[in-house]
């Protein structure tokens, strides 16, 4: 029989073995996908993020053969991970002092859907409701019953998620700059959300409040002009029309 080590190595040659092994150096490090596990996307995606985070077109086309609603999906899942990272460098940066309401610029307010009725929370508690609630929508048996296919009417949910999602992206942004920027210098995570929402249209173009100059790549936004203010006019009376007159009687 062969030693361990040997057996490794066949394993790793007949690519059945699928895994971190030990002493992988950083830059194998989930260079492995199995297509024929249900996380199989999951780790396609995973491993173009490893490679490299700022393509960003690389990392959100979708590949040939896949299902574009699995793909969003998988993606949708991968920044709700990644935003758990995130909000952790929040810690002692926003708090119910610093921030008691969730706000983006003065003229974006949130109210948090977590409850009964959308009420205010402090912005560390919308922001933990909101991903707690997207991971249990994501993996929600009735709308997701199988990572690999789910029924189309379930996509109807991403537009939703997109658009709260991006409300924490947008929080850090306006106001705590330093922490966002330390992040998405590193990971990108920002533009990637962006250009994913703005590619599968998951958002139309004027919710996207936050300046795209900090992108490698910016966004191509299409800002609706505003609405014509209404003009009311003011009828004047008319008078009423003349009786008709009588028709005439015969002799």
């Amino acid at each position: 029989g062969s030693c361990p080590e040997q057996r490794i190595v066949l394993a790793v040659r007949s690519n059945a073995m699928r895994a971190n092994l030990p002493g992988a150096k950083a830059e194998e490090w989930k260079s492995w996908i199995d297509p024929d596990s249900r996380c199989g996307v999951q780790q396609q995606i995973q491993r173009l993020i490893n490679e490299d985070s700022s393509n960003v077109p690389r990392i959100i086309e979708v590949p040939r053969g896949q299902s574009p609603l699995v793909w969003q999906y998988e993606h949708l899942r991968q920044f709700t991970l990644e935003l758990n990272q995130f909000v952790v460098h929040f810690d002692g940066v926003c708090t119910k002092e610093t921030c008691p309401k969730m706000n983006a610029t003065d003229e974006w307010h949130y109210l948090c859907a977590a409850h009964k009725r959308a009420r205010d929370c402090c912005a560390i508690d919308y922001i933990m409701h909101t991903l707690d609630g997207t991971c249990a929508l994501l993996n929600s048996q009735k709308w997701f019953p199988n990572r690999t296919s789910f029924p189309d009417k379930s996509s109807k949910y991403f537009r939703s998620i997109a658009r709260r999602l991006y409300r924490i992206f947008a929080h850090a942004f306006f106001h705590h700059r330093g922490v966002f920027d330390a992040y998405e210098n590193e990971t990108h995570l920002c533009e990637r959300f962006c250009h994913f929402v703005k590619h599968f249209e998951l958002a139309p173009d004027d919710c996207f409040i936050i300046p795209t100059s900090f992108m490698i790549r910016p966004l191509h936004i299409v800002r609706s002009p505003p609405a014509p203010r209404p003009v009311y006019t003011i009828a004047r009376a008319q008078p009423p029309p003349a009786p008709a007159p009588a028709p005439a009687q015969p002799a």
